[in-house]
């Protein structure tokens, strides 16, 4: 593989950031449709963690959900979640999609993922 340069740096970044604006759709299959999530933010993403939230998977979700939008009037009306909007999450996903969500937002969002840097052995001097 090349070198990276620093015009292939601005490239990438430019696209990196007009990524980052671009919304995820995830289909829940128990719920028989798609769902829309926004990406984090490395900034929102450490405001998450470093809240006195009890259950960051929730508040992600919570934070992220687009459409439905979890944070009407009308979604914690109905779920009486009024005093505690993210508990929205728990009463319309179960644990397991929960967990993907996450996975999918964080991995999406350029803040976890697999095998995306690899190291290369070293210059072997004869």
């Amino acid at each position: 593989m090349a070198v990276v340069t620093v015009k292939k740096l601005l490239e990438k970044s430019k696209e990196w950031e007009e990524n980052l604006n671009k919304v995820i759709n995830i289909t829940v299959e128990r719920l028989e449709g798609d769902i829309k999530v926004k990406k984090l933010s490395k900034v929102e993403y450490l405001d998450i963690l470093q809240s006195k939230s009890k259950d960051k998977d929730s508040e992600t979700i919570y934070n992220c959900c687009i459409e439905p939008n979890l944070s009407s009037d009308e979604i914690l009306n109905a779920f009486d979640c009024k005093d505690d909007p993210e508990s929205i999450v728990d009463k319309i996903f179960t644990h397991a999609e929960k967990t993907q969500l996450v996975k999918i937002i964080l991995k999406e969002s350029g803040i976890s993922g697999e095998n995306i840097v690899t190291k290369i052995a070293d210059d072997i001097k004869n």
